[in-house]
């Protein structure tokens, strides 16, 4: 008989609380080479990754029930080798179903068809994260629309409710197209080209390659993703990057690229549920150092992240700030404000750009008294940033032209280096007061205001 659903689990001494899930499968592409390849591949991510815990799906050997001749022209609603990717997504359920919560699953293939469980996985417990699928393939075939019947070009599109029933009732839940940003895609077939037409569906060219870090991370901080899955096909490589998949396709990604990109997911959003390598097709020894690289990226996605450092200490010298600036640190002591009020009102008679800093700017209501602030600026339009959090992050913007085009982009890492704030308007000082004090504790906050001429 099969293994039961805990098979070849064992723990090992890691406090990362990181699961590797080892699921060569091979039914998925028809190619037995993801049986040998999958293992090897599994081998290095191991040695890379240092689980906590480990379990191995068993592969099954079972008949196709699908007609290859009669799939190739897609005359049929046909999976080829159903019966075991199901038996085996069974037991990867299981497998997961015994992890806690907070363990991160790192999957490796296999075929592509192994992320469904995983990612599904990753979706219950993240409602509405990003699935980040680096692939040349879109996987977005369903059983009837796949010209071979293979399950590896339909697992996102089962992810999205749309696959075999046998599958879809092992998934404890449904993605959205929303949820979708693909990276490196270049192969697709017309019924999925059709489908990310018709659905709005993120996709991101590998060229030019030295923007696709920042590609990435701008896509993920639009769809204000609290968590990301992250799927990297082999084959997203260019085949002189990486010669060991089953369908490779010119054009795709360098390696080092592809690291650049992984990285800037963990970059752009707080967690990381969980990653998955797949479509390592024979013996990829020849191709190591890649492959280590590869897995290290997404392994330190997954690994605990350090706090990050306290902000430097604010420092108003004539260096820190663009000459066109006045920076004004708000002092609520002593006078109650009055010598800030004094020295802000002078720069707006002047109409000259004025920045408000110091902690008070942050929490409004703190201000010793709104009433003069907004006396003294009355209806006069401002500039406003808004940060995400608590944490100090200044006005990046020093092209004095930005005060006639509110809602520039800002750009650079600002007066002292800190990543830019991610929203601006322009609104009266009131109603910028008024917002401020809207606010509950733990919104983005009002950062720095600059009056329009």
């Amino acid at each position: 008989g099969a293994p039961g659903p805990g098979a070849g689990a064992r723990v090992m001494a890691c406090p990362a609380p990181i699961h590797l899930l080892r699921f060569p499968q091979w039914q998925g592409s028809d190619t037995h080479a993801h049986l040998a390849g999958g293992r090897a591949a599994a081998a290095i991510v191991e040695s890379v990754l240092q689980p906590s815990s480990v379990s191995a799906v068993p592969i099954f050997e079972a008949e196709n029930s699908c007609d290859p001749g009669v799939a190739a022209k897609g005359q049929s609603q046909c999976v080829r080798h159903l019966e075991a990717i199901t038996r085996q997504a069974r037991v990867a359920r299981a497998q997961l179903d015994e992890l806690p919560p907070s363990a991160r699953v790192f999957t490796c293939g296999g075929d592509c068809g192994v992320e469904v469980v995983p990612v599904a996985r990753a979706s219950r417990l993240w409602p509405g994260l990003a699935v980040v699928w680096f692939d040349a393939h879109a996987d977005l075939n369903t059983p009837a629309s796949s010209p071979s019947g293979h399950f590896h070009g339909m697992p996102v599109r089962t992810l999205l409710g749309d696959g075999p029933p046998e599958l879809l009732q092992l998934l404890p839940s449904r993605l959205e197209p929303s949820q979708l940003i693909y990276v490196g895609a270049r192969s697709l077939d017309p019924p999925e080209q059709d489908y990310v037409d018709s659905h709005a569906v993120t996709l991101l060219s590998a060229e030019p390659a030295s923007s696709l870090p920042d590609r990435l991370s701008a896509a993920l901080r639009k769809g204000r993703f609290g968590a990301a899955y992250v799927h990297v096909d082999l084959d997203v490589l260019d085949p002189s990057s990486f010669p060991h998949v089953c369908c490779p396709a010119e054009g795709g990604l360098a390696t080092s690229t592809l690291v650049a990109a992984v990285a800037a997911v963990g970059s752009a959003v707080p967690v990381v549920a969980g990653a998955g390598l797949t479509e390592c097709c024979g013996d990829p020894e020849p191709s190591r150092p890649e492959l280590e690289a590869v897995a290290r990226a997404l392994a330190e996605l997954l690994l605990p992240r350090p706090d990050p450092p306290p902000p430097p200490p604010m420092s108003l010298s004539p260096p820190a700030w663009p000459a066109h600036y006045r920076p004004i640190a708000h002092e609520p002591f002593g006078d109650g404000g009055q010598a800030t009020l004094d020295t802000l009102a002078r720069y707006v008679e002047a109409d000259q750009p004025v920045v408000l800093t110091g902690a008070d700017i942050v929490d409004v209501e703190r201000w010793s008294d709104n009433a003069k602030v907004e006396a003294l600026l009355g209806d006069k339009a401002v500039l406003v940033k808004r940060a995400r959090g608590r944490r100090f992050r200044y006005w990046a913007n020093d092209d004095p032209g930005a005060r006639t085009a509110p809602g520039g982009g800002g750009g650079g890492g600002g007066a002292f280096g800190f990543e830019p704030p991610t929203e601006e308007a322009s609104l009266s000082f009131g109603e910028f007061l008024a917002e401020a004090e809207r606010l509950p504790p733990r919104a983005p906050a009002p950062l720095a205001v600059r009056a329009l001429a």
